[in-house]
């Protein structure tokens, strides 16, 4: 099924912002929350969208220890790697791994109290 101009329109809502509900997004084409909620299904279904995602500006991090950091691994690794990520004088916590084998790891020096 070829994408139409709702299509585009929701898709150049989420590039502007991701954040945005779909209640938010479906005022802005004329359609309800779930028929939105469909489109982006079809949408990922359909391979054009592939992920949600964050932009985070590093240099709010300038005077702090904590960086962000994605790492891509094939599956099964995920685990391997985000443990020879974690220095031994690093404290972390980790939501991994999670399908198609990625990991999430926080890892802050021991001395900083870590998350709040």
């Amino acid at each position: 099924m070829p994408l139409d101009d709702t299509d585009a329109e929701i898709l150049r809502l989420l590039i502007e912002d991701a954040s945005r509900s779909y209640r938010e997004i479906g005022e802005e084409v004329d359609l309800t929350a779930p028929s939105v909620s469909d489109r982006v299904e079809r949408l990922r279904e359909l391979g054009v969208l592939e992920r949600f995602t964050v932009a985070v500006d590093q240099s709010m991090f300038a005077n702090s220890a904590a960086r962000l950091v994605d790492v891509q691994v094939g599956p099964g690794e995920a685990t391997g790697v985000a443990a020879d990520l974690t220095p031994s004088t690093a404290s972390s916590t980790s939501s991994g791994p999670r399908a198609g084998g990625s990991s999430h790891r926080h890892i802050w020096p021991k001395t900083n109290s870590g998350p709040s």
